[in-house]
């Protein structure tokens, strides 16, 4: 940023953990950042996960019923879905390439989730909130302002 785009009243729309790579929302408007982020509002965050392992049909079953963590607290349900999957030099000999879609964004929510069905993320990758899609051409690091429609595309999607 240079300082000229520099503004006090910016702040992020939630977070990505340190080793989380992917799409983040800086925005100046309250209520936008609050509908983006209550876990009743079911604005979707959609994640490109890079596990160890393979994602059985009893995994999606548990995304879809929600998950408790081993301290107890609880995930709302998610979709799992299999991207690809490959015979990788990992603990299990597979590597998968599959998509997360949560609806709440709790403390690494997708790595526990993952965790608490046995998989291991090796990598992770926000790629959608709401209806907005990162952008491909955008290189990590670079930031682009979003018109009026993308905001609502960001919003969209949502069950009231």
């Amino acid at each position: 940023l240079s300082e000229k785009d520099y503004r006090a009243d910016i702040f992020p729309v939630g977070r990505l953990d340190k080793d989380t790579e992917g799409l983040l929302i800086l925005t100046n408007d309250g209520a936008l950042g609050h509908d983006l982020t209550q876990p009743k509002k079911h604005v979707e965050k959609a994640y490109l996960a890079i596990i160890d392992g393979k994602v059985s049909d009893m995994t999606i079953k548990q995304f879809a019923a929600g998950l408790t963590f081993k301290n107890g607290e609880t995930a709302r349900p998610g979709e799992v879905s299999i991207k690809q999957v490959k015979k990788a030099d990992t603990t299990t000999g597979f590597q998968s390439e599959i998509e997360v879609v949560i609806h709440e964004g709790k403390f690494h929510q997708v790595k526990r989730m993952l965790a608490a069905v046995g998989n291991k993320v090796t990598e992770l990758h926000r790629h959608r909130v709401g209806e907005l899609e990162l952008p491909t051409d955008l290189a990590q690091g670079e930031w682009i302002y979003l018109t009026a429609e993308q905001v609502q595309l960001a919003i969209s999607r949502r069950e009231s």
